[in-house]
């Protein structure tokens, strides 16, 4: 049995009758010229009966080389065949597991398994290795991916988002049913993943490299997709950090939309109504270098039910006006 993580973060609440503007600005965050700051987040737990278990990231940077004649696992492979279900729902293309991305996956669910129980390893330490310690690989996942050779180009990050279920298609549905965790799966960057994995205890690393420059779809992931039907009602969406800090429990399916990292985005209003036009009262969330933004039902929808989003603001400097629908189960 888990532990409910704490609540950080930030977002608020719309009241039915008005959607309020998002900041006009991204939240504010400092990017370096190859890659952004790391931005971990802590295991998720259930926390309401026949709730689904969710968990959950951090970052790295590129690599040096050894020889990429690794083999590429079947857990890493059934991850990616999963992902990619999802990924094609939101019109976005296929994604691949590296070896080396899953070389530096499996270190790190190899160093979990040999010191656990180490308090270093609580919270957000679970993201982090210490020197000397059994099977220490790299302190934080860029060194790790570094350490195992994958090196896509210095205009590539490698995001970490870390489970504790021990078995690639749930960890993804999981992380689906998420914000944070979804964003950076569901990306237009997303050019490469590597997947770990261990069962005693259980855990999942899955390591995901996205490129700054623009290599992978011009256009935005929108989840749940343009026209896609039978869509989940509600999330408990347990992770850290909190999209929805305070809020009670179940929420509405969350829905989230990111720009290619290469994009500059500011977010206007965003809203949801019914299809019969009916204004939803929602919690909103950024991540800025993810360029992502989460509308999050403050109830669950309603079943068999269309739904309309609109989301405005600019990229590049030029206004965008972004709407789809779908339709819940």
């Amino acid at each position: 049995m888990m532990r409910r993580p704490r609540k950080t973060g930030g977002s608020r609440c719309q009241q039915s009758t008005t959607v309020a503007a998002l900041g006009a600005a991204l939240l504010a965050a400092t990017l370096l010229a190859v890659a952004p700051p790391a931005v971990r987040s802590a295991p998720l737990a259930p926390a309401a009966s026949g709730a689904r278990p969710v968990y959950l990231p951090a970052m790295a940077k590129p690599a040096a080389a050894p020889s990429p004649a690794a083999a590429i696992s079947d857990t890493a492979q059934r991850a990616a065949a999963r992902l990619n279900v999802y990924r094609a729902l939101a019109g976005l293309p296929q994604v691949a597991a590296h070896p080396l991305l899953t070389r530096a996956a499996e270190s790190h669910a190899r160093y979990y398994v040999l010191n656990a129980g180490d308090p270093s390893l609580q919270g957000l330490g679970l993201h982090r290795q210490t020197p000397g310690q059994p099977g220490f690989s790299g302190v934080e996942p860029q060194d790790r991916a570094r350490a195992a050779g994958y090196g896509a180009g210095a205009d590539v990050t490698v995001d970490e988002n870390v489970g504790l279920l021990g078995d690639p298609e749930r960890l993804i549905e999981a992380f689906v049913d998420t914000v944070n965790h979804r964003w950076n799966m569901l990306h237009p960057s997303l050019v490469d993943l590597g997947y770990g994995m261990a069962n005693d205890p259980a855990i999942d690393v899955l390591q995901l490299a996205l490129a700054w420059s623009l290599r992978g779809v011009a256009q935005p992931a929108r989840y749940p997709g343009p026209n896609q039907t039978d869509v989940p009602r509600s999330s408990y969406i347990w992770e850290a950090p909190d999209p929805a800090p305070g809020a009670p429990r179940p929420l509405g399916y969350p829905i989230t939309i990111a720009f290619p990292l290469s994009a500059r985005v500011a977010y206007g209003a965003a809203e949801l109504r019914t299809a019969a036009g009916e204004r939803v009262a929602v919690y909103t969330a950024q991540k800025a270098w993810l360029r992502g933004l989460a509308i999050i039902p403050a109830r669950p929808l309603q079943p068999a039910t269309g739904y309309v989003v609109a989301v405005s603001g600019t990229r590049d400097g030029v206004p965008l006006q972004e709407t789809w629908s779908f339709v819940t189960r």
